[in-house]
């Protein structure tokens, strides 16, 4: 039911599945994401991308807000001879602001020279947005977000997930 309710809607908000242990919620997560594993993205409690074989890896331009893909293309007359082309994409206007927070935070968390497990996920699911291509991204699934977090970063992955809320305008 949830995931027929979540295809009927493309409103940018933010949902939360609460329950106790065993009651479904990853099950719910997964299957959501299983609906359409190219649109949708699913973060482990890990903090780790499910699935990453079907997701181009990107990097920003935030000077040019752009997307920067790295295509390989073969040479006219030489098919031994590949070269890497970038391609520029415009950032979504409603994604900017999002990915510019999220760079911010990930340079900081990057300087910290011993890092807990809590900084790493952070670290990890910061890596994720800021290296997935947002634009024709559908629903992002964070299961247990707030694992292994203290409350400054607590803040952060509530900044994060808000962002997405407030990047429709």
């Amino acid at each position: 039911m949830l995931e027929s309710y979540l295809k009927q809607i493309n409103n940018y908000e933010t949902y939360f599945l609460i329950g106790s242990n065993g009651v479904g919620k990853t099950y719910n997560l997964l299957k959501i994401y299983n609906e359409d594993t190219t649109k949708n993205v699913y973060i482990s409690e890990e903090g780790e991308l499910l699935h990453t074989a079907n997701k181009s890896k990107i990097k920003l331009d935030l000077g040019e807000k752009s997307y920067i893909f790295n295509v390989d293309e073969k040479q006219r007359g030489n098919a031994n001879n590949i070269s890497n082309i970038s391609k520029l994409v415009p950032i979504e206007n409603r994604l900017f602001k999002l990915l510019s927070f999220c760079s911010q935070e990930l340079i900081n968390i990057s300087k910290i020279q011993r890092k807990s497990k809590g900084q790493y996920k952070l670290m990890n699911i910061l890596e994720i947005i800021t290296s997935t291509f947002l634009n024709t991204v559908s629903i992002i699934l964070f299961d247990e977000p707030e694992n292994y977090l203290d409350d400054n970063y607590l803040r952060v992955i509530a900044i994060t997930i808000f962002s997405f809320k407030r990047s429709k305008d």
